[in-house]
């Protein structure tokens, strides 16, 4: 999949119009410097074309909405657990959502969370 269409999965599966600095991370084909790579607060790979990140159907006290998947040090892909962002809030904050729908605050804003890449 391609970064173009991975944009309009998210927004398709969760009914939202992502904007500012999340949308330009997609349309650049940023996302794909970043794919599969290591996230030192997550500990673990990261994937933006998890299957669980776009299909996750929690409800969450905000308006959360999950963007990628976590990939354990064996290859496997967690599937109750997911980071997210927040799209109400303008620096776009990432957070550890799980499937209980419980959250917690992991990133102030979005470049944070890359700059937390190796």
């Amino acid at each position: 999949m391609d970064p173009l269409k991975l944009l309009k999965k998210i927004e398709t599966a969760h009914g939202v119009k992502l904007t500012g600095r999340l949308r330009e991370f997609y349309e650049s084909g940023e996302v794909m410097k970043y794919q599969n790579k290591y996230n030192k607060e997550f500990e673990c790979n990261v994937d933006f074309f998890s299957k669980y990140a776009l299909e996750a159907d929690e409800e969450y006290e905000e308006n959360l909405i999950p963007i990628a998947g976590k990939i354990d040090e064996n290859g496997i892909e967690e599937e109750q657990a997911w980071i997210g962002v927040n799209l109400d809030k303008k620096d776009t904050p990432v957070y550890a959502l799980y499937t209980s729908c419980e959250y917690e605050d992991a990133f102030k804003n979005f470049d944070e969370f890359l700059q937390d890449f190796e």
